[in-house]
């Protein structure tokens, strides 16, 4: 992905401004030098606030660069001031002041990069790891010299400044360190190593000039002028990186082993409390700031300690999380299982396993439902029974009379009459119910053709002599009769009966098929009923 054009503009005017104040530096007036200072610092604030609607989540750490940026900003127009229009005293010290602030925006900086890259539980082992070797590395400081440039009773707030500044330098550098050692060095665009690099300058030059200064040594260098305006303009690059809108955060590498990371927190407090104490022997350090370093790793190991509860707490959860949705899963897999294996006996069930036509079982329940619903009825029902069908079963074996069943049952799915559904009852008998009737002359007309249907010939493939590939034909006729619900009955076992006595009134009676209405029985039929 390009650089956006605005972005592209400030980056080139900051880039021309910062090659004129470089030039202005050595070779021009310092008025000139007073005057491009701001206008570059400037240029670099405005390059920072045009890349924040394309840095994601970076957006955050990139707010807090341009305010230090814009305190540097600040802080040129006050000594532009000093130097060309008023030399009062105040405009120098606000100046000194505003130079200081930089520095806490961008160790503020990195830590909202941190807390957003790594998640809370590794930025607060960063934090920690960091706090412990700025309190440490400060003291050996102190040690070292620098106790007589801070004693409690010179102390004021130019020096405090100072140091509160120093140990963010430390601080910050520390974390860089904590960073790039847990998560290696692959792990990070161009634009994390550029902001890196310029934090890392910055400090370098922010500790010189600090100590120069708690030293009373001449501190002003138009070198460290240069670099100093150069890291930040190196922080402004990095924003318009094409790859900080798009690199993953990093919560979900595995930064170190809970176990490794203790381990080494051990480690770091052995070597604290280790070299504290044989500086102790040699008497570099008195007993009370021996007791001030434990005290520290106390503390450190105290946070740490906290810290590990913490994510353990939180790995457990995870896990919990996992198992309990892999649980969830494994639920709804056994569940659509045995919802598909409930399905399939109850399909069984009520399903003829011959012709896959519904049972006699499925039969009754299917008519009984029909008389709850005021839509289905009234209904008709058919019971057709074969005529000539032993014949086949006695001569050419069960088989081809299965074969011929199966012949029958598909030619009754096939009624063309919306609303007809076919049952095998059992051996050659079935029925056919058809509901909602519209009126008398479909239910007739159903009858008629159920009557058609059954007297076509069926082929049969002989199967026992495939070699000769024979095939016989089977001419069958069918009684059907036909009972109404509600006309004829409101009791649906009652019903089964009237249309098997209307069916076996014509049996045998007509070579083709024949099809009888219960309500046309003689009326002595209808007595013995």
């Amino acid at each position: 992905m390009a650089i956006h054009k605005n972005q592209r503009i400030m980056l080139v005017i900051s880039l021309v401004l910062f090659a004129f104040y470089t030039f202005a530096t050595f070779f021009a007036d310092e008025i000139v030098y007073d005057i491009t200072s701001p206008c570059l610092t400037l240029s670099i604030f405005l390059l920072i606030i045009v890349s924040l609607p394309y840095s994601n989540r970076y957006r955050r750490s990139g707010q807090m660069f341009a305010i230090g940026v814009f305190f540097w900003f600040v802080a040129d127009i006050f000594w532009m001031l000093y130097n060309n229009v008023n030399d009062d005293e105040l405009l120098i010290n606000i100046s000194s002041q505003l130079y200081l602030m930089p520095e806490l925006t961008l160790g503020l900086g990195l830590l909202f990069y941190l807390r957003r890259d790594f998640g809370a539980t590794v930025f607060a082992r960063f934090a920690i790891n960091s706090f412990m070797m700025t309190a440490v590395f400060l003291m050996f400081i102190y040690k070292a010299g620098f106790n007589k440039y801070i004693a409690a009773e010179t102390i004021d707030i130019n020096k405090l400044d100072m140091i509160v500044n120093l140990w963010m330098v430390v601080f910050t550098t520390c974390a860089l360190f904590s960073v790039f050692s847990a998560s290696g060095f692959k792990e990070h665009t161009k634009a994390g190593w550029i902001t890196a690099a310029a934090i890392i300058l910055y400090n370098i030059l922010e500790a010189s000039q600090i100590i120069h200064e708690m030293m009373g040594l001449p501190n002003e260098s138009i070198y460290a002028d240069i670099l100093f305006v150069f890291s930040l303009l190196m922080i402004g690059i990095a924003f318009t990186d094409a790859d900080i809108a798009n690199r993953d955060p990093m919560k979900d590498i595995r930064m170190k082993a809970i176990g490794e990371a203790i381990k080494i927190m051990w480690i770091n407090t052995g070597l604290v409390l280790g070299i504290s104490f044989v500086l102790m022997l040699c008497r570099v350090l008195t007993l009370t700031e021996f007791l001030f370093v434990a005290m520290i790793t106390l503390v450190y190991v105290v946070m740490y300690k906290n810290v590990q509860t913490t994510e353990l707490i939180n790995e457990l959860l995870v896990n919990q999380k996992d198992e309990n949705a892999r649980l969830e899963k494994l639920v709804e897999e056994k569940t659509k299982e045995l919802q598909g294996v409930n399905h399939y006996l109850e399909m069984v069930s009520n399903t003829d396993e011959l012709t896959g036509l519904h049972n006699r079982r499925y039969g009754m329940s299917f008519v009984d439902n029909l008389t709850r619903d005021d839509l289905n009825f009234p209904f008709a029902l058919y019971s057709l029974d074969l005529n000539y069908f032993k014949p086949i079963n006695d001569n050419y074996g069960h088989d081809m009379g299965d074969m011929v069943l199966k012949e029958v049952a598909d030619r009754l799915k096939n009624i063309p009459f919306e609303r007809c559904t076919p049952f095998r009852i059992g051996g050659d008998e079935f029925i056919v119910v058809y509901n909602a009737i519209d009126d008398d002359e479909t239910v007739e007309a159903i009858a008629k053709k159920i009557c058609e249907m059954i007297d076509e010939p069926i082929i049969c493939e002989d199967k026992k002599d495939y070699i000769n590939n024979t095939h016989h034909m089977f001419t069958l006729s069918t009684s059907v009769g036909v009972a109404l619900y509600p006309d004829d009955t409101k009791d649906i076992d009652m019903l089964f009966i009237q249309a098997d006595r209307a069916m076996y009134s014509i049996k045998h009676t007509h070579e083709k098929s024949a099809y009888k209405f219960y309500r046309d029985l003689p009326k002595e039929n209808l007595n013995e009923q």
